[in-house]
């Protein structure tokens, strides 16, 4: 989500403190009515998870999503914000399902792509919540850094 204003620039220190102050309300909007994803307690739900200009919307219910995604574009448009549906996709974690929706997921008529995993705060995620392919993709950095620490130390002479 980015904010189509004049008085959001890039790098100015106090706009993602604006800008959290001025989406402040969207979780409340896009998510009455809706129960959300049970939790690991199975009491708790979570409708959303909002970080900077990132937002997740997840449920157990198909129908809620699409509730979701069309509050949010009225959401969007009432605040001047816009959605960038090309760095949109849905995941459907455990779902023994592999073949696309029968009524796809939209937002503002653009069809959202399916995906088997994504990428949220440097953690890779898959639909199977299978923690071996968070923890591969978290160990590749650190491998690669420490292959390179040998040539490091001998061209530093260390």
């Amino acid at each position: 989500m980015g904010a189509s204003h004049k008085w959001c620039q890039t790098g100015v220190p106090s706009d993602p403190l604006l800008f959290s102050l001025y989406i402040n309300d969207m979780g409340r909007e896009i998510s009455e009515g809706i129960e959300g994803a049970v939790t690991g307690d199975r009491v708790n739900r979570v409708s959303h998870m909002l970080y900077a200009d990132d937002l997740g919307l997840t449920t157990n219910d198909p129908g809620e999503m699409q509730t979701m995604l069309n509050k949010l574009r009225k959401y969007a448009e009432k605040k001047g914000l816009t959605v960038n549906t090309a760095k949109s996709e849905m995941v459907h974690f455990n779902s023994k399902s592999v073949s696309p929706l029968q009524n796809p997921f939209t937002y503002d008529g653009v069809v959202l792509p399916e995906k088997d995993r994504f990428k949220c705060l440097g953690m890779l995620l898959d639909r199977r919540m299978n923690p071996k392919i968070a923890e591969e993709h978290a160990v590749r950095p650190y491998m690669a850094a420490q292959s390179r620490i040998p040539e490091f130390a001998k061209s530093h002479d260390l």
